[in-house]
């Protein structure tokens, strides 16, 4: 099983007060997933990326370069609605 443990991410700031959230993959690949989020949205992304990558036994790498999960989570998210059903 992939160890989703051995990631992490950056979040930067952008000038209109938005966060831009990058995640840095297990094999030390840096992936823009989201902009124009706040700061508890990227969070509970991050969240959702974690609990999808154990739930499914794969790598984080994986996860975020799966383009159904993450539009379908981003703007879940993004309209409050929080992570998707699944």
């Amino acid at each position: 099983m992939p160890n989703p443990d051995h990631w992490g991410h950056e979040l930067h700031q952008e000038p209109d007060g938005t966060y831009r959230l990058e995640v840095l993959d297990e094999r030390g690949e840096r992936v823009p997933v989201a902009r124009q989020i706040t700061e508890s949205q990227a969070k509970l992304l991050l969240k959702a990326i974690e609990q999808e990558a154990r739930r499914r036994l794969y790598a984080v790498a994986e996860i975020i370069r799966d383009p159904d999960f993450m539009a379908t989570t981003v703007i879940a998210i993004k309209r409050g609605n929080g992570r998707r059903g699944g």
